[in-house]
Order: C-alpha cells, then sequence, then structure tokens
C-alpha cells in the first residue's frame, strides 16, 4: 500500500484553481500514538466552522470529553454551564400558590337551589406538572337564617375549557344545620367555615379552576355562603411530587 509521509511537522497544502488561497493540513506538534484517519465510501462536504451536529455526529458523546468527566456519575447530569452536577430533590416542595379573596361591603352570596349551583367563588392554577399535588383551601362564614335548616358546599372542578365536575364525594361535602333557637336574631349565626381538598387526580399542565358549588336544603330558605359583612378566602398551592 502506498504512502505519502511528511516528516518533522510538516503540513499538506491544497490549493484553490488560482494558487492564491490553500487549505492546510497539519499535524499535531506530538502524538502519543499512531492516528487514523478513515474516509467513507461516499462524497463528503466538510461544514465551516466546528463540526457538531446530528449529520456530523453519531452514537454516544463519551463522558470524558465533557470536562473531562470530571463529577461524572449515574446520580449526576450535564448541566449548560459545563458542569456535571447532582440534580436538587425538589419532592414537597411548594412550587406555586394563587388566590382570590373578598372584603367586607361585597354583596352576600347565597342560593334557595336545592341542588348544588355555582356560587361564583373559584380559584384558578396551572399546574407544571402532571403528578404534582393541588392543595385546595376554602374559609368563610356560612348561615341559614332559619332553624334546622340544612346548607351544603362542595367542591368542583374545570381543566382548561372543560367542563365543571364535582370532585368531592358526599362524604366530604360542607353540611350547614341552623340551630333550633326562637328568634329570627338569634337564629342568625354566622359559623366560621374552613374547607381543605388534596386534589391527586388533575393529571394535566393545563389551567385548573376550582369552584364553590353550593345548595339549600329548602327552596324556601337561603343558605348564604358568604355575608355583606363577612369574608372568604380561597387557596390553590402546588406540592411538587
Amino acid at each position: 500500500m502506498a504512502e505519502i509521509r511528511v516528516k518533522e511537522t510538516g503540513t499538506i497544502k491544497l490549493f484553490e484553481s488560482d494558487n492564491t488561497s490553500s487549505v492546510t493540513i497539519a499535524s499535531p506538534a506530538s502524538l502519543g500514538a499512531d492516528r487514523t484517519i478513515t474516509l467513507p465510501d461516499a462524497n463528503v462536504t466538510l461544514a465551516s466552522g466546528t463540526m457538531n451536529d446530528a449529520t456530523n455526529l453519531s452514537g454516544n458523546i463519551p463522558v470524558s470529553n465533557l470536562n473531562s468527566g470530571t463529577s461524572a456519575s449515574s446520580s449526576t447530569f450535564w448541566r449548560g454551564d459545563g458542569t456535571w452536577v447532582t440534580p436538587t430533590d425538589t419532592s414537597g416542595k411548594i412550587n406555586q400558590i394563587t388566590r382570590t379573596f373578598s372584603t367586607a361591603g361585597n354583596s352576600s352570596i347565597g342560593t334557595t337551589a336545592t341542588s348544588f349551583t355555582d356560587s361564583g367563588i373559584s380559584v384558578t392554577i396551572t399546574p407544571s406538572a402532571t403528578n404534582s399535588v393541588i392543595i385546595v383551601d376554602f374559609a368563610c362564614a356560612m348561615s341559614v337564617i332559619v332553624s334546622n335548616r340544612v346548607g351544603e358546599a362542595s367542591l368542583y372542578r374545570a381543566i382548561g375549557a372543560g367542563a365543571d365536575t364535582e370532585i368531592t364525594t358526599a362524604a366530604y361535602e360542607w353540611s350547614y344545620i341552623s340551630p333550633d333557637v326562637g328568634s329570627t336574631e338569634n337564629r342568625n349565626n354566622w359559623l366560621p367555615s374552613f374547607m381543605r381538598f388534596i386534589d391527586t387526580t388533575h393529571n394535566t399542565t393545563s389551567a385548573c379552576e376550582y369552584k364553590i358549588y353550593f345548595l339549600s336544603s329548602s327552596a324556601s330558605y337561603t343558605y348564604t355562603l358568604v355575608h355583606s359583612n363577612t369574608t372568604y378566602s380561597m387557596i390553590a398551592t402546588e406540592v411538587l411530587a
């Protein structure tokens, strides 16, 4: 097999047609062993600059080529600043909180409906991960101004532009039973109330709107969820899995 040998640290120059400019192929000043450049059995056009795109590379880049492999292991990853680092454990950490609330002096929110109806109170949060946990808290002062009447509240959820769906079961619905007292004034008891629901089934990164629905046990009596002299607060908290 014929060979072309250039001794010392020689170069091979390939000139263009008018001999004014050239491409130089030069050997390194020193080598640890013989090296081989094997050309493929195909037409190849070399791209200018660094050859680092998918058409010029295949397979895995050796770890030793990335910061000499310093700190590389099965529990680290290659970060954009050119170092191998251990991922930060974010499980169980609060990622975001959203809140809606009212102030005293707003209109009362009540219903005489005997089936669940939208109260207009809601809070929206957009999960960052499908497996995160959303904790929904709601606090208010509720009342039914008639003895032994019942009001109930429940939590519904709408994902994206989807329909409202009840996510609390009957076991978790709020119930308020007004006390059996004599006068209308004494029956007007505003009971501080708190609801917490832990949502592990949203399975989405689309906006989730959580809504309070409520009903009265009788169409003849108003179940008041929020009075004009009281306030409410509704909070959604995302906890990373």
